[in-house]
């Protein structure tokens, strides 16, 4: 190799010579009188300098190096050599393999990359650092959240451990009576709506019940009647009548109760009508305040049935209902008063009765319901033996009669008898309507 040294101004140049020559240096190993290069950690060999003259400077310089190769030729035997140029220091070097002789030092341009690439990657850092502190507050918060739910689930389950409730009874009394805003709404608009709907249907059947009053008021009792018979109104007229009628003879079982407050003459509607005396089915609903049983929904039907006189096959299956309702009620008294294990299992039994006994009445009630207006005499008929059956008879003409004084000579046959043939008439005349 010839190194030259050109007297460029750099911290890094091995000598800073004033004599221009060329070095001729060995890159093979093992050589004696090694010379290290501390700029580019390039070991190499000093073989000879060549002296220059000032006119081979200026040939060196402008980079023609071939009159050169004959007067090195004699001292070092090397193949070509070509003048490679530092890309960092710009030093000039005669050698025959530039690749041993780059020096790896950056540029300043890629120095001041790297440094702007660092800073850019700081920046980034710092909004990582800041996202990731941010985040971890609001962890910190969540778990704060979490605590305190905790702490307010521990305090429900030593609640519902105090009260002996079980946690599954209790959960779903929780969702049952669990309503959002949104689904509280939405039942009141459905409510509302059913209202709305309902009355628009009595107004409706009130209209046609205005036709009848007039014909009432204006023709004679033979001239409506033929007129009955030979016009008749159509089907939907006669269904809104229909429904009309049903709604003039609805009723309701805590409307009722209020009245009985105000007037005790209506006791007897509880025991009859709605099947139970008014304590009694005040005790049931109070023990079924979550609804499984069914308790409000069958005795309300149940006064449907009995008033509007269409419970043809459902007498039965309330019976069944009622009893099994008392006997589960009194299984779950005898477990509270002496607690054993073997009770799980006949409460769980009855309970099953108990659905079976619901599905039952609601068929049977549906289907009686939708026959309603028909057959009303065997309907009468049955209701009578029911009240009979339970022992209700005397009790019911004793609340009738009650502030009541008999005219001699009415007795009981005469009335019951005067009674049938009213309720024949009101027959006759409903099949012909029909």
């Amino acid at each position: 190799m010839i190194r030259q040294n050109l007297l460029i101004p750099t911290r890094r140049c091995i000598t800073a010579s004033r004599l221009h020559h060329v070095k001729f240096h060995n890159n093979a190993p093992g050589q004696s009188n090694l010379e290290q290069n501390t700029a580019t950690q390039i070991p190499y060999s000093l073989v000879g300098r060549v002296p220059l003259a000032p006119q081979s400077m200026k040939q060196l310089e402008s980079g023609d190096i071939g009159s050169m190769q004959s007067k090195v030729k004699g001292n070092v035997n090397f193949t070509a050599l070509v003048l490679h140029r530092d890309t960092f220091t710009c030093e000039r070097i005669l050698t025959n393999d530039p690749t041993r002789h780059e020096r790896t030092n950056l540029t300043l341009h890629e120095v001041l990359a790297d440094l702007k690439e660092l800073k850019q990657h700081g920046k980034t850092s710092t909004e990582e650092i800041r996202k990731l502190k941010k985040h971890e507050e609001t962890s910190t918060e969540e778990i704060r959240k979490l605590k305190k739910h905790e702490e307010t689930s521990t305090e429900e389950i030593r609640k519902l451990e105090k009260h002996e409730e079980t946690p599954t009874e209790e959960i779903r009394k929780l969702e049952k009576h669990e309503e959002t805003p949104k689904e509280k709404f939405q039942t009141l608009e459905e409510k509302f709506q059913k209202v709305e709907n309902d009355k628009r249907r009595r107004h409706a059947g009130e209209v046609v019940n205005m036709r009848d009053q007039l014909a009432r008021l204006v023709l004679s009792a033979k001239e409506n009647k033929q007129r009955k018979q030979q016009v008749h109104d159509p089907k939907e007229m006669k269904d809104t009548k229909d429904d009309r009628n049903w709604f003039a003879h609805e009723i309701d079982l805590d409307t009722t109760f209020e009245q009985m407050a105000l007037y005790n003459q209506f006791d007897i509607c509880s025991i009859t009508v709605f099947g139970e005396t008014q304590n009694k089915i005040k005790e049931l609903l109070t023990w079924d305040k979550d609804g499984e049983c069914e308790v409000y929904n069958i005795f309300n039907e149940h006064g449907a049935a009995w008033h509007n006189q269409f419970a043809n096959t459902c007498i039965e299956p309330f019976n069944k209902w009622l009893s099994a309702i008392y006997a589960l009620k009194e299984i779950e008294s005898a477990m509270l008063e002496n607690p054993f294990s073997y009770f799980e299992a006949r409460i769980q039994k009855q309970k099953d009765g108990i659905k079976e006994a619901i599905r039952e009445w609601k068929e049977t009630f549906m289907t009686d319901k939708s026959k309603r207006g028909k057959r009303t005499r065997k309907c009468r008929e049955l209701i009578r033996k029911d009240y009979t059956d339970r022992g209700l008879m005397d009790q019911i003409r004793a609340a009738l009669l009650r502030g009541v004084t008999l005219v001699e000579g009415s007795g009981e046959s005469e009335n019951i008898e005067e009674n049938r043939k009213n309720e024949e008439s009101k027959n006759n005349e409903e099949s012909k309507e029909n």
